[in-house]
């Protein structure tokens, strides 16, 4: 679904179009000296010279003539791509002003190697015909439509997925002919021509013979078999160089991603602060986010090695090694562009960036200071120099009050106050384990989130990153290999950290106009999404929307209702253990530390933030809150199922209110049972498809495949438990789902290291966003009756049928979906855009030929992940899995049920009399309302009078669905869309859409 960032796409298009060079070559004959045809030796290498690029396109045109589809146009469009990319980093390095002459003169060279590189992509792209398919493509003013989308894509499968790229070279040679000649090379990427017969002449003669007619063997498909696709590289003459110029590029790449997904989240998280917008759905988006950056960082180290991806060097890299003079290196410019075309664009505003805060580098110093600070002593507390350095801070002072100066001081104090407490809390378990008299050594420690500590949790969210810090922190490195262990996502996330704090403080940044600073964010609580989802306080039976109550509740009601039920032991055993040590849990450790209400333990030192707030870890920290409370949604809702599926009510109660609407017991359906059954409706019905009649069979036939854990006995779920991991969180990892097998979004994301791309398409929920988005890639047939629908054989096609989608609605529903986010911006005026390129060439790369190339940027893509977690945690379209409290419905249940037993002691139905009294000879102590239920559904059914009194219940004891939800409503449609969409005036960082360049 993702679109890779500048490194990894110029990469991934790099490595193609350099495989279909060498394919082409290797697939031109060979031709005897009279030929005109360019003569080209064969290529055994994966790799190719800058210098090879351009002979090698000589000869592919040669031999492929000047039709105009000679060259297919995904080669075209992977040209202009790399061109894209190089001249995107050559402009901007080539704009660096620096002092030093040395450095000027290593500068103008490095920059020359960019220029050759650039020069000859260009050469190779006319060469080929390119610029007579640029023309056609700058005709264009329309987006792509959606054949011509499909063409595309199958050109790239033909070109590409077979791993062979076949071109017709001309017809066969009548003669062929042997010439001994001395071998020429077009760069080291091309070795020696396939070898020819030996001739009969005398060594060192030049014997030429007519022999019969050859057909020259052409290149097999296997010829590269062994070679992957990533092995196809352009490579520079002088060694080394080539990596040098690459290595610019990824950094280049990796400040731009960080630029753009720190603009982007700053407005993420000032919705939180001042539009409600929920906790959650920013955590997970700000998790999405930094998995990305780490997966550019893996890239540049796989590449470049572990010195050069870490974060002080890629900083060194882009600053040429001096921070301070790097702020004068780095200017942006803002355009006027007038309505007349013909008039000149002016530059209304040129200004110097605040290097170091748009470089994220005072996150990297403050988190370097914390380190170094921590390793000193080791005793959880800062040194006296440290101390006397944040001493004095004030959570409420008004920043628009401050310099600019003063702001970042009351930041950095912020920032290592908030890392001590943060890693204090981590590894106090550590401390406390030695306080007790056990060897503990620090260093020694597995501080690792999955490590020897997992079972001890004291926080929700951040145990990865707290325990990558804590490691280095733990360390007795010196300080340039700490320097080389911090990476770059640590320095990102704790920027999105600290960010999350001083924007709900009225503080963001902009590349263009600095800090910008307004009132803070109106009675707003860091915790606020977090204390909604738990609602410590609201112990009654009517308010168990929180899940603290309705835990509490619930286990108390189960108690109660066993022996009615005729459920005493079996699962209710469980649950009574595991969800009360749940939310000790969560009360515990989520939206609250160790540290809070001033309590002191052994050798703990209090809260960096005691004198205004002891719980300043969660009370200071949305984005804590955020990714905390992500985490927990995602375990409350892994609980929610595991109960589901262990507990016969769900299945009871659906069926049993399915049949009174259908018999016309019921008037109106009740609307959380309608609303379950259609969520779940694969779970609680076959093929999703609730019955009209057969109620019975229907019931039996979903129950057939195995039966309700429900009626196994208390021996059973002891031996369960016993053998389970420590944690309730470890124990639901386990349980293999026998009826809710649905997945959230939150859950699949955080089992797929929060890469959506990585999500197996069986696991992804359905209708989803995401689903629909990758449906844009599916193959399309055509049926008999001549109507286009996607590949019937694809797993979320078949998953979307089912679910009762119409395969031609599908293919409609996703090209909504790309428009929806990758809205085309019309092009600058040919004569604008050529003024804007020559004083600020990195103006936003885009054109009318990037509207082929429909899969969106990174924010774009982040947009939809955005709407698909709205859908997930906080809103009611599609799929909100994960904002559903599912114990409350089972306590909406265990209350229905015991209304209706309480009815059915009146009735005078034999049968009932039996299930619930035991009379007439069979009694029935395990399993009542399963007995009862398939009764009703068969023979009860044709019982007016008791499928009235059954309704009668139903109907008294109605309740939405809603109701339900952690959340007080959740939002629409319109409203989740609106949620994604900003300014179209805006760009990253507070910067003019299109209107700005950096330099």
């Amino acid at each position: 679904m993702f679109d890779r960032d500048l490194y990894r796409k110029y990469k991934q298009d790099t490595n193609r179009l350099v495989y279909w060079m060498i394919h082409a070559a290797n697939a031109i004959p060979s031709s005897d000296g009279k030929n005109t045809l360019q003569k080209i030796h064969r290529i055994e290498s994966p790799k190719i010279t800058v210098n090879g690029i351009v002979q090698v396109c000589e000869a592919i045109r040669t031999n492929v003539g000047t039709a105009p589809d000679a060259i297919p146009p995904t080669i075209f469009r992977l040209f202009r791509s790399v061109i894209s990319a190089r001249n995107q980093a050559h402009s901007f390095y080539n704009k660096i002003i620096l002092d030093s002459p040395q450095a000027k003169i290593d500068h103008e060279r490095d920059n020359a190697k960019h220029k050759a590189f650039v020069d000859a992509l260009e050469c190779a792209f006319d060469i080929l015909g390119g610029q007579e398919w640029l023309k056609q493509q700058k005709i264009r003013t329309a987006p792509p439509t959606q054949t011509e989308l499909e063409k595309q894509q199958e050109e790239e499968e033909r070109l590409f997925s077979n791993m062979f790229a076949k071109l017709s070279v001309g017809d066969d040679h009548k003669e062929d002919t042997e010439t001994e000649e001395e071998e020429e090379k077009t760069g080291a990427a091309v070795a020696r021509r396939a070898q020819t017969r030996p001739g009969k002449g005398k060594k060192g003669k030049k014997k030429t013979k007519k022999v019969k007619k050859i057909t020259t063997p052409q290149p097999t498909d296997t010829e590269f078999d062994d070679f992957p696709l990533e092995s196809f590289r352009i490579i520079d003459g002088e060694v080394g160089a080539g990596q040098v110029t690459d290595y610019w590029l990824a950094v280049y790449a990796f400040y731009k991603q960080t630029i753009e997904v720190r603009g982007y989240l700053q407005g993420v998280w000032k919705k939180v602060a001042y539009d409600k917008f929920n906790a959650a759905v920013a955590g997970a988006v700000s998790t999405v986010a930094v998995a990305k950056i780490k997966q550019l960082q893996d890239e540049i180290f796989a590449d470049f090695g572990f010195h050069h991806a870490n974060f002080d060097t890629i900083m060194l890299t882009m600053t040429r090694g001096d921070p301070d003079k790097a702020c004068t290196a780095f200017s942006i410019d803002l355009f006027h562009v007038p309505y007349d075309t013909q008039a000149p664009a002016q530059i209304m505003n040129r200004k110097y960036i605040d290097v170091k805060e748009i470089f994220c580098l005072h996150a990297y110093w403050d988190l370097l200071s914390f380190i170094l600070d921590w390793q000193a002593t080791k005793s959880w507390k800062p040194t006296k120099k440290m101390q006397k350095e944040l001493n004095g801070w004030d959570p409420k002072a008004d920043l628009r009050k401050m310099t600019s100066e003063e702001r970042v001081k009351w930041r950095r104090q912020y920032t290592i106050n908030w890392l001590y407490d943060l890693i204090g809390v981590y590894s106090n378990v550590a401390l406390q384990q030695k306080m007790k008299g056990q060897n503990i050594v620090y260093e020694r420690e597995d501080w690792s989130w999955d490590g020897k500590y997992k079972d001890s949790r004291r926080l929700y969210g951040l145990n990865k990153f707290a325990g990558e810090i804590t490691a280095i922190a733990m360390s007795k490195l010196n300080v340039e290999e700490i320097k080389k262990r911090i990476m770059p996502h640590h320095v990102v996330e704790l920027q999105l950290i600290v960010d999350s704090f001083t924007i709900s403080r009225g503080w963001s940044q902009s590349v263009f106009q600095g800090h910008v600073v307004k009132a803070p964010a109106r009675n707003f609580k860091a915790t606020r999404d977090v204390e909604t989802f738990l609602d410590r306080e609201g112990l009654t039976l009517d308010s168990c929307r929180g899940f603290i109550p309705a835990a509490t509740i619930f286990v108390e009601l189960v108690s109660k209702d066993e022996p009615v039920a005729g459920n005493e032991g079996g699962v209710h055993f469980l649950h009574k253990e595991l969800l009360p040590e749940l939310c000790v849990h969560f009360m515990d450790s989520l939206g609250r530390s160790m540290l809070a209400d001033g309590l002191q333990l052994d050798g703990v030192p209090p809260s960096r933030f005691a004198a205004h707030d002891s719980n300043g870890l969660w009370e200071y920290s949305p984005y804590l809150n955020g990714v905390g409370l992500a985490e927990a949604l995602d375990i409350a809702f892994q609980y929610g199922m595991y109960m589901w599926d262990n507990q016969p009510e769900p299945m009871l109660t659906v069926h049993l209110h399915n049949m009174l609407v259908q018999k016309g017991y019921l008037s109106r359906p009740v609307g959380l049972w309608g609303s379950i059954a259609e969520l779940y409706s694969h779970s609680f019905f076959i093929d999703g498809k609730a019955p009209t009649d057969k109620f019975q069979k229907t019931f039996a036939e979903v129950l057939s495949p195995s039966r309700i854990l429900h009626l196994k006995d208390r021996r059973h779920y002891r031996k369960m438990r016993k053998s389970a991991p420590a944690t309730v969180e470890g124990f639901l990892e386990n349980p293999n789902a026998q009826f809710f097998k649905n997945k959230s979004l939150l859950h699949v994301l955080r089992k797929a290291n929060w890469d959506p791309d990585a999500i197996p398409d069986d696991l992804l929920p359905v209708p989803s966003v995401t689903a629909f988005r990758r449906l844009e890639g599916v193959k399309k047939v055509t049926l008999a009756s001549g109507s286009v629908v996607p590949d019937p054989e694809n797993i979320l096609v078949k998953k979307l049928v089912d679910a009762g989608m119409d395969p031609a609605v599908i293919l409609q529903t996703s090209d909504m979906t790309r428009r929806l986010v990758n809205k085309p911006r019309p092009p600058l005026p040919p004569q604008i855009r050529a003024q804007v390129n020559a004083v600020a060439p990195i103006a936003p790369a885009y054109d009318t030929i990037s509207q082929m190339d429909t899969r969106g940027d990174l924010i774009e893509e982040l947009k939809l992940v955005q709407m698909e977690l709205l859908s997930d945690i906080n809103s009611y379209i599609l799929t909100p899995f994960s904002a559903v409290n599912y114990i409350s419905i089972v306590i909406y249940m265990y209350v229905q049920w015991l209304a209706l037993e309480t009815a059915l002691r009146g009735s005078t139905n034999k049968t009932v009399q039996r299930i619930y009294e035991g009379s007439g000879g069979q009694v029935v102590d395990n399993k009542r309302r399963l007995i009862f239920t398939d009764y009703m559904l068969g023979k009860g059914s044709e019982d007016e009078e008791l499928c009235k009194l059954v309704a009668k219940v139903f109907d008294q004891n109605r309740c939405g669905f809603l109701d339900n939800t952690y959340w007080n409503g959740l939002i629409s449609r319109e409203e989740a869309v609106s949620t994604i969409l900003v300014d179209e005036g805006e760009g990253p960082m507070g910067l003019p859409g299109g209107m700005c360049g950096i330099m």
